[in-house]
């Protein structure tokens, strides 16, 4: 067992890390630098007692699970089994999806056997997915993953357009893809600092207004 530093400093990390916030996102929930959560985590200094209490509730642990690695460690087998039973029904809710695609396939061919491009079910398939698993990964995994997720979504659109009018004019559709999935890729890579930027400029803005107030 380490020093009382470097456990309540793997603690702070494995519990912020089990609901996906950043260390700055939690120094701004504990009114603390970035660099404070930091050097808890690294095991440097610690917390005061009415700032560990502040933690512990933060992440709804007792006082006793944050300060001692043995109590935390049985939380994390919970955890590892909440994780699998998520992945679980991530996977049955994207699998119930293809199945009504298959299952549309299949009455198509039957009940309407003219109709070109039955495939086209398992196509939509594609976009409807990709919301399912957004929708999924926002509640239990890692934001990062929706990056794949939504271009998932972006991607099956577009081609599910652009296949169903079948047609040339349709294609410059594709262009509009390159942007999106850029956007996606910075937004996700750069979320937290431009949510930062976004709030470090609306409070200069509030000061401002508050300094001409009182001028």
């Amino acid at each position: 067992m380490g020093s009382i530093n470097h456990i309540i400093g793997q603690n702070i990390s494995k519990l912020r890390k089990e609901i996906d916030i950043t260390q700055a996102e939690l120094a701004e929930k504990l009114n603390y630098s970035d660099k404070a959560v930091s050097k808890w985590e690294r095991g440097e200094s610690v917390p005061d007692v009415s700032t560990l209490v502040s933690i512990a509730d933060f992440f709804g642990v007792t006082l006793n699970e944050l300060c001692y690695d043995t109590t935390l460690s049985k939380r994390e087998s919970i955890s590892q089994k909440k994780k699998t039973r998520h992945a679980y029904i991530t996977i049955l809710s994207v699998g119930l999806c293809w199945l009504v695609a298959t299952i549309t396939f299949a009455m198509l061919l039957v009940y309407a056997p003219s109709l070109t491009k039955k495939w086209l079910a398992f196509i939509y398939a594609i976009p409807v997915s990709g919301i399912i698993l957004v929708v999924f990964n926002n509640l239990w995994g890692k934001r990062i993953w929706n990056t794949l997720f939504v271009s998932m979504i972006v991607w099956g659109i577009l081609i599910s357009i652009c296949l169903t009018a079948d047609s040339a004019n349709t294609n410059w559709l594709y262009i509009i893809g390159i942007p999106l999935q850029l956007l996606t890729i910075v937004w996700y890579l750069f979320k937290s600092k431009i949510i930062e930027k976004i709030r470090y400029i609306k409070k200069s803005r509030s000061k401002k207004q508050e300094n001409e107030k009182i001028s």
